[in-house]
């Protein structure tokens, strides 16, 4: 008992002498104490897992999205005194026959980054009441806590800037249907032409993917298929790869932005600050998201009766080169 209280740092348990004599015994022996024996006796291993999906990406640290967040959720885990262990799937639909690997004890607590998988994958792991957070997902109808970008705030907010500027006939480009940010980009969308009184038009509003292939190809569809007269002036893309798509598509037809389209993206990815002209965008708070899901999964940890918590960060408005008002008489391309 004196060795083990010398080795846990308690004090007053031993003569200073009789530390030293301990220490020294360690020193000599080059002696350390087993973290995983500790950490079961304690019933904590101060450990965090941190899940995510390859899903065909090449890389996840270089990963416009994914970097940020990650260096968030490693900045976060080490300012605590935490381990991070990166678990990876190839694609969410491996995940139902990993599921032991989660529940093997060596994490306090699990972090989603952007899952995809059904809700019913998840009954295992709450079932064994494993803390857990989603990040960039949010599932209301689970019994989860989540963090992510207000989605549908940023989708309202972008959209009133352009009917501000006077655009009436306004495109919402979305990103994939599998996410939900997709949609909660175009429920904002929806709502700001409602309370605008601008009837919103079907053909106008489209999901694709958060890519500038998919914003290339959805603005070369669009006015190739529409009389010139119901062109949108403006569009809103749920990220700023489709936006550059777009605005290539916009400059490829002798389109000018933003002397007669306008353009807003979401991420300010360093290819939007880049482009000519340079993006307006909405910046995702990308880095605190990883930050403040591990303080909100620590915090689940720490007290198992904490309520759920439901947190969605405002994006910040960065106005650049693609927001003007509707060109009078309007020019079509």
């Amino acid at each position: 008992m004196t060795v083990s209280s010398v080795l846990n740092g308690k004090t007053g348990q031993a003569s200073e002498e009789t530390r030293a004599k301990v220490l020294k015994t360690v020193e000599e022996l080059g002696y350390h104490p087993n973290g995983v024996a500790r950490g079961l006796a304690r019933r904590r291993m101060d450990t965090i897992g941190i899940v995510a999906s390859f899903s065909d990406r090449p890389s996840l640290t270089h990963d416009r999205y994914f970097g940020p967040v990650f260096d968030g959720l490693l900045v976060g885990a080490q300012r605590h005194h935490q381990r991070a262990l990166i678990i990876t799937e190839d694609h969410w639909d491996d995940l139902p026959g990993n599921i032991s690997r989660y529940l093997d004890g060596h994490c306090d607590g699990l972090i989603f980054v952007t899952p995809t998988f059904p809700n019913k994958v998840l009954a295992p792991i709450l079932k064994a009441k494993l803390p857990i957070i989603f990040l960039g997902e949010n599932r209301p109808e689970l019994a989860v806590s989540v963090i992510d970008m207000d989605n549908e705030a940023v989708g309202k907010l972008a959209t009133s800037k352009l009917i501000a500027l006077g655009h009436r006939r306004i495109a919402y480009l979305g990103g994939d249907a599998d996410l939900r940010s997709s949609f909660e980009r175009q429920a904002g969308y929806t709502t700001a032409l409602q309370q605008a009184g601008i009837s919103l038009t079907s053909e106008l509003s489209v999901l694709g993917h958060y890519s500038e292939a998919s914003g290339y190809r959805e603005t070369q569809r669009l006015l190739e298929t529409l009389p010139a007269a119901q062109h949108p002036t403006a569009f809103f893309c749920g990220d700023d790869a489709i936006a550059i798509g777009a605005l290539t598509a916009l400059q490829e037809r002798g389109g000018r932005v933003p002397e007669e389209f306008s353009l807003i993206g979401v991420n300010d990815d360093e290819i939007g600050r880049k482009s000519t002209p340079a993006l307006t965008t909405i910046q995702q708070p990308l880095r605190a998201l990883g930050e403040h899901a591990i303080e909100m999964l620590l915090e689940q940890i720490q007290d198992k009766k904490c309520s759920l918590q439901r947190v969605l960060l405002p994006g910040e408005w960065i106005e650049r080169g693609t927001v003007a008002a509707p060109p009078l008489p309007e020019r079509r391309v």
